[in-house]
């Protein structure tokens, strides 16, 4: 399978945001789409892995919210990244939570994708999840990128 270089505004961010979970070791971005190998927290972009013990696989999935334009080309781009966390416990998976928070430190001009943001808020956290059901907890987490978007993006 080849590397597809995204063109465009919000397949970028995707991309910039993978990359800098990827560095930080808290998953693991195959570009190419070689797929994941047992017990690696794998990056998904919209949606979760599905089939024969899914249920069971460590993901982490980056997920786009509409944009919204603003004056003067400012736009604010909502991402969730969501997480599946098997064999882990609550207090391990919130040192997890806490640091891809750390990633994207609040009111701090930062770059990804080769887009500059000035800067990143985080909307939401939490938790959910049935452990007796998906032997897994599953989070959410939603930021909200604050960059100019121009029209040839």
């Amino acid at each position: 399978m080849t590397t597809y270089e995204p063109q465009r505004y919000t397949a970028r961010l995707l991309v910039g945001i993978a990359e800098r979970l990827h560095a930080a070791g808290l998953a693991i971005y195959n570009a190419d789409g070689t797929p994941y190998g047992r017990g690696e927290r794998g990056i998904y972009f919209d949606h979760s892995p599905t089939g024969t013990g899914a249920e069971t696989q460590a993901t982490c999935v980056i997920t786009p919210y509409m944009p919204q334009a603003g004056i003067l080309n400012i736009e604010r781009t909502r991402i969730q990244i969501r997480a599946r966390h098997p064999g882990m416990g609550a207090l391990q998976v919130r040192d997890w939570l806490d640091d891809i928070r750390a990633c994207f430190p609040d009111l701090t001009p930062i770059t990804l994708g080769g887009l500059d943001f000035d800067r990143v808020r985080q909307i939401g956290s939490t938790t959910w999840g049935e452990p007796s059901a998906t032997e897994s907890l599953e989070t959410t987490q939603n930021f909200e990128f604050r960059g100019n978007r121009y029209a040839d993006d």
